[in-house]
């Protein structure tokens, strides 16, 4: 049995967002533990670039280890002397990653979303109270858990014997980074 989110679907809203505000260099940062769910990003993400009729470019995509803001803070470093000059950065790799990248940012003199627009994944509490505010990819933590325990509860007293699988939808949510 499972419960999880389309990534692949979250990962196009974000994208699709960065290419409709007018962004052309638009980096993907991934994180290597989170196997399928880095690869259905990845396709969004690569999906939505095509539909757009953008390439994909293999030199925008980042790995980090971890969703930490130490990660974030790595990635800043990395891209902010980029060639070609990337002016937006989606963080599949998680909203922690994200908020470490605008830290670094600003710290480095940098005006979030001037110079880069910044859309996270997972929409943790952090993200309303980081400034400016992470514009982020929402799963439903709560309704998964809600699902995941009602499936459970259906097992244990014989309702259901089959596997059950169940695929919640993202939320875009707009705020002041992007």
């Amino acid at each position: 049995d499972s419960v999880y989110v389309n990534n692949a679907e979250g990962a196009m809203k974000a994208t699709n967002y960065l290419i409709d505000k007018g962004y052309k260099s638009i980096a993907c940062i991934t994180c290597t533990k989170q196997n399928l769910p880095s690869a259905d990003r990845i396709k969004g993400y690569r999906d939505a670039l095509e539909s757009h009729g953008m390439n994909f470019n293999e030199n925008l995509l980042f790995e980090v280890e971890d969703d930490t803001i130490e990660a974030g803070v790595e990635i800043f470093r990395k891209i902010k002397n980029f060639t070609p000059a990337i002016n937006a950065v989606f963080f599949p790799a998680g909203d922690m990653v994200a908020i470490g990248f605008i830290k670094e940012a600003k710290n480095q003199g940098c005006i979030i979303p001037r110079d880069f627009a910044v859309v996270g994944f997972d929409d943790i509490p952090a993200a309303e109270v980081i400034e400016p505010a992470l514009t982020t990819v929402r799963q439903p933590k709560l309704e998964m858990g809600d699902y995941a325990i009602g499936m459970i509860v259906d097992k244990m007293e014989g309702r259901e014997s089959g596997i059950k699988h169940k695929e919640l939808q993202t939320k875009f949510i707009i705020r002041e980074s992007a």
